[in-house]
Formats: C-alpha cells, structure tokens, sequence
C-alpha cells in the first residue's frame, strides 16, 4: 500500500470515528428518575412522564437529564406529574420553551434557575407553590404571572430577572419574600393586592426601572433595603397604618422628590433614605425618638428639616452633604448630635435649637462644619454665651451670627 493510500484511509478512519462521536453526542438519551421516565431526543425535547412529584436533582453530573442540561432545548412535563422538583431544569441554558401539565402543585427550589433563554412560561392555575429561586435568573423573560392559589412569594423567586417587564399576582399574597423581585431592572410598575402584610428586606433592590410604588393598607414595616437602589421610582404610597422604615430601605432612590410618612411612624433607621438626590421634602413624624446615622446624607435637593420634639438623638453624618439645606430647626427633646451630623450642607444659613440639653460630651466634632459663613444660629433663652461656644469648637463658622 503506498503512501498515498495509507494517507486517505487513515483520513476515512478518522472521519468514521468523528461521526460516530457525534452521533453518540446527538443521539436520544432516557431513563428513570424516581417514578418518572424521561426522554432526551436529538432535537432537543425533553419528555417527562409518568405519576406524582418529581424528586429533587441537585447533583448536575448524575441526576436524570441535569447531565445533558446544555442540550435541552424544550422541555415537555406530561399530565399526571404533580410536583417540578428541586433544581429539575437549574442551569439548562438552552431551554427557551417548557410546556406545565393542568394540575401540577408545585415548582421546587431553583427548579429552573438560571435558564437564561427562557422568554415566557405558563404556570397552571393549581399551582399553589413556588419554591425559592424558582425562577432566578431568567434574564429573558418578560412577563410573569403569579396562579390564584400562590399565598406566598418565596425568597428570591424573580432574583435578577433584568428583561421582566410585567408581573401579575392573581392570589390573596400575603407575604412577599427576600429578594422575591431583586434587580428586575426593566419592571416599571407592579400591583399588589391588598392582602399583602410583610414585604421583606431587598425585595425590590435595584429595580432601577420602577417607576411607582403603592404599599398595601396591612403592611406596617418597610423592611430593611426593600427599595434600596430604585434609581427611576418616582412616587411610593405608604400605609396609614405603616410604623416603621428600615435600614437602607429607600437608598439611592435618586428620582423620588418627596415623600409623606404616615404620623404612625416611631422608627427610621440607619440610610433609609440616603442618597435620594432628588429628594426636596419631607416632614418628618412627630412619633420617632431618633434620627439614626446617615439617614439622610448626600439628599442633595433636601431644603429644610424641622426635628420633632420627641426626637433624642440625631445621629452621625444624619444630613451629611445636604448641600441644599438651608433650614434646620432641632426640637427641645434632642440630647445628643452626632459629629459630622450637619457636614457640608454648605446654604444652611438658619438653625433654630430648641433644645437646652447640648453639652461637650454629646455633641460631636464637626457636626456643624462647612455650613454657611452667614448663618444665623438661634439659641434658646438662656442658652446664648454657651451654645455659642460649644458650636463653635464643633464647626459652626466664626462669621455666623449667634441669636
């Protein structure tokens, strides 16, 4: 055999055995998950079939078909199955269509997160479950509607769900989990029904496209960062009934320009309202007792703040760079400031201190540094040579005038 030859039928061997390679690669897999059988065909169906839940799939290199999840193009889920198990379809990033039978309950944990082609899904009205992270990461899908029977909106549920524009909830929700809607950038408006009473921390974080909030009358907490990060919301509708504003819970909300809090509220804490740029006025309810730490730093438009005579305390950098602040009047009941609590508000040029009870120890450094050379500093009676010089060792500039 010459040169030649033996060049060609090695080439023909080769050949040979890259398509059998790639016909075995293609070829339709099956077997048995439980009491459920499935099929994988060459084109990428997935057929799943057979009686009651699917058991949970958490390891991706041997439990039924997470092996092949990259080739999962659709997924077909028989009548008669009841339950879509734990991580059933986690990572099939391939997976841009999958048909749910009429009387299934339930969707587990993860059960399709991250299936990032996945541009619609149909969820049958029997369902009542929902498991966290269900959907997570289903960066195509727009639209979402959640069944009659869901009561509860697990954790993380729509988590990162960028293209998701609309969100229906059809059921009495009265719990709406952490993280349920976190980073759904393109969701501009969602209803929720009035049977709603907690909404938990991060639970709208950056929805950067969410434009209007209405809060439902049961909720009585804003829970910490729910709307941390709402960088378009222009408008939130609170409670009568609501008694509390947690940490963070609207930071960087930079285009709310105002807001009214309901008189029930006795707490706000730490950056709850931090960085709202835009964020011209707000009155501030005469229940709470304290200004925490940078509650309202770098609110850039804030105009004025009249502190409530029940407020004790106001805490570190509470209104740091508040470069618009030209008023600030601070209620008989407050003991201590917080230093660095007036930094910077650079056109405060009225301070009105109702309060007798300042001293060395509780007022901290810089408290008042960098406001208006042309302040007027209003004292209370008897108060006048003392306030005097503690404010000025604690930043008030030496051209402001004393009254």
């Amino acid at each position: 055999m010459n040169r030649t030859m033996r060049r060609c039928l090695i080439g023909l061997l080769l050949t040979v055995a890259l398509l059998a390679l790639c016909t075995a690669a293609c070829a339709a897999e099956k077997g048995k998950w439980g009491e459920l059988s499935w099929k994988l065909d060459d084109s990428g169906v997935l057929t799943v079939s057979g009686q009651g839940g699917m058991e949970p799939m958490w390891d991706p290199e041997s439990d039924g078909w997470r092996p092949y999840a990259d080739r999962i193009r659709k997924a077909v889920i028989r009548k008669g199955i009841t339950e879509i198990g734990d991580a059933a379809f986690q990572d099939c990033t391939e997976l841009a269509e999958i048909s749910l039978p009429a009387g299934l309950k339930s969707v587990g944990n993860f059960a399709f997160y991250n299936c990032v082609k996945l541009k619609s899904v149909s969820i049958p009205e029997s369902v009542t479950e929902i498991g966290a992270c269900g959907f997570a990461y289903c960066v195509s899908l727009k639209t979402f509607s959640f069944p009659k029977g869901v009561t509860y909106l697990s954790a993380s549920v729509l988590d990162w769900c960028r293209g998701l524009k609309e969100v229906r909830i059809n059921g009495p929700v009265t719990t709406i989990d952490s993280s349920a809607f976190r980073d759904c950038a393109g969701l501009q408006e969602i209803t929720l029904p009035d049977t709603v009473e907690r909404i938990r921390e991060y639970a709208f974080e950056a929805c950067t496209g969410l434009k209007r909030i209405v809060i439902p009358r049961k909720v009585k907490t804003i829970e910490n960062r729910t709307f941390c990060g709402c960088t378009g919301l222009t408008e939130v509708v609170l409670p009568e009934k609501l008694t509390a504003i947690g940490s963070g819970a609207f930071y960087a909300c930079r285009k709310l320009k105002a807001l009214t809090i309901p008189a029930g509220v006795k707490s706000i804490e730490a950056y709850a309202f931090g960085y709202c740029s835009t964020l011209k006025k707000i009155s501030l309810p005469a229940g709470i007792t304290a200004i925490a730490r940078n509650t309202f730093t770098h609110c850039d438009a804030l105009e004025s703040i009249t502190v409530p005579k029940g407020v004790t305390s106001i805490g570190k950098e509470a209104f740091l760079h508040c470069v618009s602040l030209k008023e600030a009047t601070i209620g008989a009941g407050v003991r201590s400031i917080g230093e660095s609590a007036f930094e910077n508000c650079r056109k405060l040029k009225s301070v009105t201190i109702k309060t007798k009870k300042l001293t060395e120890k509780n007022v901290g450094k810089n408290c008042f540094r960098k406001i208006s050379g042309k302040a007027v500093i209003r004292c209370p009676k008897g108060k006048l040579k003392a306030y005097q010089a503690l404010l000025l060792k604690k930043g008030v500039p030496e051209t402001a005038v004393f009254q």
